[in-house]
């Protein structure tokens, strides 16, 4: 997986079912497309959301396409990216263990959470455009504090969970 890139796409994580903030990834899409800037967009669940990276390839004529249909692929679709604006969660979740810099837009309370305790930037409905617009231009870095502490968790977690498997793999 490739580090995060200055020059490198901005991708663009949509949602099925969530259209007035898919709406705000268009917008943002063509606004920079407009720049210059580029673009990719991948689909986290492509049954779901492939209509919604397909309509942004639609509106966005050389958007590249990025496979997302495994964790592999996912990680891989976010690598190299300069930004990342995630409907979804999990795209939240990789950019900040890739330490590509990424903003929410927030549809739940748990997408909402994880942006809070990643001190990253979140935009719930209705989006200010132009405020995502200009944080992506200046596209920040990951909160380093926050995400050290969420890796931290995250692997306290995984060697419980390896340990409980072991354990109940002896009993």
């Amino acid at each position: 997986v490739r580090p995060p890139d200055p020059t490198g796409p901005v991708v663009l994580v949509p949602r099925a079912g969530q259209d007035t903030l898919n709406s705000a990834l268009e917008s943002l899409a063509l606004h920079l497309a407009d720049e210059g800037v580029p673009l990719a967009a991948a689909a986290f669940h492509p049954r779901q959301d492939a209509p919604a990276v397909a309509r942004l390839a639609h509106l966005v004529p050389g958007l590249e396409i990025r496979d997302a249909a495994s964790p592999v692929a996912a990680l891989t679709a976010l690598g190299g990216a300069r930004y990342v604006v995630s409907v979804r969660l999990h795209g939240c979740v990789l950019a900040a263990r890739l330490g590509v810099g990424f903003a929410g837009l927030s549809y739940d309370p748990k997408v909402r959470g994880f942006l809070a305790q990643a001190a990253a930037p979140a935009f719930q409905r209705p989006v200010d455009e132009r405020a995502l617009l200009n944080l992506v231009r200046a596209a920040p870095p990951p909160a380093e504090h926050a995400t050290l502490h969420l890796t931290r968790l995250a692997d306290e977690g995984l060697d419980w969970l390896a340990g409980e498997l072991t354990a109940s793999r002896r009993r």
